[in-house]
């Protein structure tokens, strides 16, 4: 082995313990120390990513590989009104970051939250939230998951099918109810 493998081998190996859940040695060596630069509007995949709904973009910007599975980080462009079920994740905390547009307004457990751009909330992993964005021109938001468990993979299949409570069961999520009505909001 040469001795340039033959180190790479030996930081792969030492950090191994800590690289749960591995599938790669390349995983690995993304993971310790290099930055990873994504562009505006672009996605670090360079797979282009669509929301469930007609027009929308999701673009990843943190993928779970580097960060050793602590987060995964998506950029969710041209957001119409509306919004996802309610839901939980059984082990991720889901953060929102509201860019642009009018109002983001979310319920967190029992209490409701209106977001504007500039405004975040963190809804804990195994409590209920449903969110709606609320605007006559499309936002734009952040939305984080720690640790970063299957999000990764639900959003890559989401934007290319439909997906079912079932398939967010085997993602780590539970479909609660349905999305809020933003004619009442």
């Amino acid at each position: 082995m040469r001795s340039v493998e033959r180190r790479n081998f030996l930081k792969v190996a030492a950090v191994l313990p800590l690289a749960s859940p591995l599938t790669s040695f390349a995983e690995v060596e993304g993971a310790l120390g290099k930055p990873a630069f994504v562009g505006t509007g672009m996605d670090a995949t360079g797979t282009e990513h669509h929301g469930p709904r007609a027009g929308t973009h999701l673009d990843f910007k943190v993928l779970t590989k580097d960060t050793q599975a602590g987060f995964f980080l998506l950029e969710h462009r041209n957001i119409p009104q509306g919004g996802p079920v309610r839901h939980l994740h059984y082990a991720q905390e889901e953060w929102f970051y509201l860019l642009e547009g009018n109002k983001l307004v979310i319920e967190v457990g029992n209490e409701r939250f209106t977001l504007r751009p500039g405004d975040s909330i963190l809804a804990p992993r195994n409590v209920p939230h449903v969110w709606a964005y609320v605007g006559e021109k499309p936002g734009r938001m952040l939305m984080g998951f720690t640790p970063a468990g299957q999000m990764e993979d639900f959003f890559a299949l989401s934007s290319k099918q439909p997906v079912d409570a079932k398939i967010a069961e085997a993602h780590g999520m539970k479909w609660l109810g349905p999305p809020l009505d933003i004619s009442k909001l």
